[in-house]
């Protein structure tokens, strides 16, 4: 099971700026669907730290029109990297992770 808190917390405090608004329900809402499994988690860690996350939501409502079946897509919601590991391309094995080839 995923900390829901933990995960809206690291986004609000490491994927907040001046850019990028987290609505605080929208976001909490999207990532309750984690634990019926409507959402999906994909982590990264180093040091058994927590230093990124993406999630999505099966369907997602954008792509129905073009895919196969209802859960043959997903939308992604949430990409979070703490700062210290931006730029040193773990994330490119992170999204790698969300592609079922």
């Amino acid at each position: 099971m995923f900390d829901i808190d933990l995960l809206f917390q690291f986004n609000k405090t490491h994927g907040s700026s001046h850019l990028n608004l987290i609505p605080d329900d929208g976001v909490q809402e999207h990532l309750s669907k984690l634990t019926s499994g409507e959402g999906i988690v994909w982590g990264a860690f180093h040091d058994s730290e927590l230093v990124g996350f993406i999630t999505a939501e099966r369907g997602g409502n954008y792509w129905l029109q073009s895919a196969k079946t209802k859960d043959s897509g997903c939308f992604v919601h949430e990409f979070v990297v703490l700062p210290d590991f931006r730029g040193t391309f773990f994330w490119v094995t992170l999204t790698s992770m969300t592609v079922d080839r």
